[in-house]
């Protein structure tokens, strides 16, 4: 019992760290393109992937995670794994870092709105 226990829970908790459905999705409120400037957004969130503007390409949606108020969204680049992480305060995200496996940057970026 104890033990069955213990593997509901390791499973609720996997569940409760990644996107909607506990996939490594999007969670839902953030899909579609956000920008400081909605004339030229600045990123935009698929289900499963993530394009950064102004380039032609999407980019696989490695996960994204919604904790504390901070979503952090994982991609694979070219290049490797990219970790972007974004202050979420009620309709606004704001990039605050970006990690790669060289080395994470701290941003000063605008807090963007989510564009029709």
């Amino acid at each position: 019992m104890r033990m069955a226990m213990m593997g509901l829970a390791a499973v609720v908790l996997a569940g409760c760290s990644h996107g909607a459905g506990g996939d490594g999705g999007m969670p839902a409120q953030f899909l579609g393109s956000w920008g400081a400037d909605c004339m030229a957004p600045y990123v935009r969130f698929d289900a499963k992937s993530v394009h950064g503007f102004p380039t032609a390409r999407d980019y696989p949606l490695k996960a994204a995670t919604l904790s504390g108020g901070m979503l952090a969204v994982t991609y694979t680049r070219p290049d490797g794994d990219v970790t972007d992480t974004y202050a979420s305060s009620g309709s606004t995200l704001t990039l605050t870092k970006t990690a790669t496996a060289k080395g994470a940057t701290a941003m000063n970026k605008a807090p963007m709105a989510k564009c029709k």
